[in-house]
Order: structure tokens, then C-alpha cells, then sequence
């Protein structure tokens, strides 16, 4: 799984069209040009699985269809997840934390119609996510960290908080 990082759902190119002479030259490196967007707005995450692009914006989550990563297309949303934060995609499942909203567990193996599978509120902030085998781990801010057993997607199971400062 390729993890991307997008602050505007944007696809950028580097200009290899320009010979090495013409290339700007700064702090920063070669110049990027937009390549084309999504149109979702500000993004907070995105993950690339598969054939498709997972995208947290606008309290929903878009999946594009990268069979032309070139012109990426949006073919479903689901809305209403809150504060979106982080996503991981394995196995037809988006696992989507939302601060105040909690945690997400969201069906896409139909990208066209993504489902919630469940909401499991968390402790506190539900801000990062990282996920080994079936235990799902949610940095909650203040809080610490709270270990869930995801075993069985549609009930997910408080394991264990870690108190570990602000995560």
C-alpha cells in the first residue's frame, strides 16, 4: 500500500518536459505543475490501493478510479464521517479516524457505493491510526493511545489505553 499525502487532493507532475537548463532553480528543487484534481477540496489523507485512490475531505470519504492515473475520476462517496483525520485500506475495508467522531470502519469493496460497517466512539480525539494484525492502534491526543481488537469489523473491542503524553 502506497501512502500519499495530500494537502489538496491534487496530482502533481515534475516538468520533464523542460531541458535541464530552464528548470527553476531554489531551495526547494525542481518546480511541480498541477497535473489535474479530484475536485474534493482540501484533503487530510489519501491512500492509493489497488485500482483506486481513497481520499479524506470535507468530512467524507471520495474513491477515485486510477485506471488512468493521469485523469483520475471519483466514482463514490460516503459523507458523514465527521472530522476525518486518517485512513488505512486493507482487505475492503477504510478504516477512518474523525477526532470527536470517533472511529470508522467503512465497507469498499463496492467503491461505487461505500458503507459504514460501524462507528466505535473512542476515548477521546481520535486522531492517528496505525493498524498490526487485528489490533487497530488510535493516537486520541490527550489521552494516550487506545489499543481496539478489529477482529470482527462489525464490533470492534476496547483492549487497552496506553498513556503516552499528547499523541
Amino acid at each position: 500500500m502506497t501512502r500519499y499525502f495530500l494537502l489538496t487532493a491534487a496530482l502533481i507532475s515534475l516538468r520533464a518536459d523542460l531541458p535541464a537548463a530552464d528548470l527553476p532553480r531554489g531551495p526547494y528543487g525542481k518546480e511541480l505543475s498541477l497535473a489535474g484534481t479530484l475536485g474534493v477540496g482540501p484533503a487530510f489523507d489519501a491512500v492509493a490501493h489497488g485500482n483506486y485512490l481513497y481520499v479524506l475531505a470535507g468530512g467524507a470519504l471520495h474513491i477515485a478510479e486510477l485506471k488512468d492515473p493521469a485523469h483520475p475520476r471519483v466514482v463514490g462517496k460516503l459523507g458523514g464521517l465527521g472530522h476525518v483525520r486518517q485512513l488505512i485500506v486493507r482487505k475492503g475495508i477504510a478504516y477512518v479516524t474523525a477526532r470527536e467522531d470517533g472511529f470508522f470502519l467503512v465497507d469498499v469493496r463496492q467503491p461505487e457505493s461505500p458503507a459504514i460497517i460501524t462507528h466505535y466512539d473512542t476515548i477521546e480525539l481520535a486522531t492517528g491510526l496505525a493498524i498490526a494484525g487485528d489490533i487497530a492502534f488510535i493516537a486520541c491526543r490527550h489521552a494516550g493511545v487506545e489499543l481496539i481488537d478489529i477482529a470482527n469489523p462489525k464490533r470492534p473491542r476496547h483492549l487497552s489505553t496506553l498513556r503516552v503524553g499528547e499523541a
